[in-house]
């Protein structure tokens, strides 16, 4: 603000030699000038440690076994895996559990019909505690 006003004073002689016009679109620049001092002043000041990100969420549930049309409502009750009625692809998306396990538990249900309950799963080959304990939360059996 201050070279604005220096700029003016000294130059007062020149001003008044310019025709009206030219005058009035200097005083616009000039005032235009101060605006963006004041607001650059104001946005490094008061955003530059409050700057906030966004995050976009991004709908990928036609890739997810879980929601996709291959899983039929039977096979996933409340956000969980029916482990009596799961697909193996659904199977194969639990922590731990691959393609030939999935086949397993399939097998295995096949035989000897359906589980009675979650922790029948460690009758599997290839189940046990461990790998129980790790999927317990996101399998049920109806």
């Amino acid at each position: 603000m201050l070279i604005l006003t220096a700029l003016f004073v000294c130059k007062t002689e020149v001003i008044m030699k310019i025709k009206k016009q030219t005058l009035i679109q200097f005083i616009a620049y000039g005032v235009l000038f101060i605006a963006v001092v004041i607001t650059g002043t104001f946005l490094e000041r008061y955003t530059s440690d409050k700057i906030q990100v966004e995050t976009i969420a991004v709908d990928d549930t036609e890739n997810d076994p879980l929601y996709s049309e291959k899983s039929s409502a039977e096979e996933v009750i409340d956000d969980k895996i029916n482990i009596n009625t799961a697909s193996a692809d659904l199977l194969d998306t639990l922590d731990g559990i691959g393609k030939a396990t999935a086949q397993k538990i399939i097998d295995y249900r096949e035989k000897n019909g359906p589980f009675a309950s979650t922790e029948a799963i460690m009758d599997v080959s290839g189940i046990g505690v461990k790998k129980y304990d790790t999927i317990k939360d996101k399998i049920c059996v109806q």
